[in-house]
């Protein structure tokens, strides 16, 4: 009897321990290809939030959805593309092999963006654009109230029209209250990320991953670690 209670002991830990520290991810979009394709399945580290570093692979949650992309920008950071190439902090970054930057490009994703203050970024020429970081301040203006609207809502709450106009009308500074991070599709021409949705708050990032455990689109690529 006492073994089986040992048993019972070890399986109800392991559980906890698997349910705590880590998660897996069925990948069933493009976005990522081709570092990820439709019917990967990753093992997702939920204890490595802490460690994440640029041009690691993170899973988080936005829009109402759960979402795989590379994070390009850190907290803190200038963030801009040009022609395609990611520079941060006046730095081009290294670009993985499997990035696909040539793509044809999809023209439901080669929108204007931010046009409406005559910016006229794309998904190839965006930005610069600082990352927010927890304790950042910046003056509020037209330009960076439109780059940082989405942010700033979530961390004051604001759901209406109503309350966003009565707050930045009350408010010409603000404090970030935590850090963010710019994820970027390795497929470019074929991803909604920050580009298109903003910054990804810390609190909603799920974990990180490493390492495709096996693929039902391929076998050869199982335990295969994702660069």
């Amino acid at each position: 009897m006492k073994y089986l209670v040992y048993i019972l002991v070890a399986v109800t830990g392991l559980f906890f321990t698997w349910n705590h520290f880590f998660d897996v991810y069925l990948v069933s979009h493009h976005s990522m290809a081709s570092t990820l394709i439709d019917g990967d399945k990753v093992l997702v580290h939920k204890s490595g939030i802490s460690a994440i570093k640029r041009s690691g692979i993170i899973l988080f949650k936005q829009l109402g959805g759960v979402y795989i992309k590379r994070c390009v920008g850190l907290p803190g950071e200038k963030v801009e593309i040009k022609a395609g190439k990611v520079i941060i902090n006046n730095k081009e970054i290294n670009t993985p092999a499997t990035v696909l930057l040539s793509a044809k490009q999809d023209p439901a994703y080669n929108q204007i963006i931010f046009d409406y203050y005559n910016n006229n970024w794309t998904s190839d020429d965006f930005g610069p654009v600082v990352v927010p970081k927890a304790g950042w301040s910046i003056d509020l203006n037209r330009v960076n109230l439109n780059i940082y609207k989405a942010a700033i809502q979530q961390e004051q709450q604001i759901t209406t029209a109503e309350a966003w106009d009565k707050f930045i009308s009350i408010n010409k500074k603000y404090t970030f209250q935590q850090d963010y991070f710019f994820v970027l599709g390795d497929n470019r021409h074929h991803s909604e990320d920050s580009r298109t949705f903003g910054y990804i708050a810390q609190h909603k990032i799920i974990g990180i991953t490493e390492r495709i455990l096996f693929s039902y689109a391929d076998a050869k690529r199982t335990l295969r670690k994702i660069e």
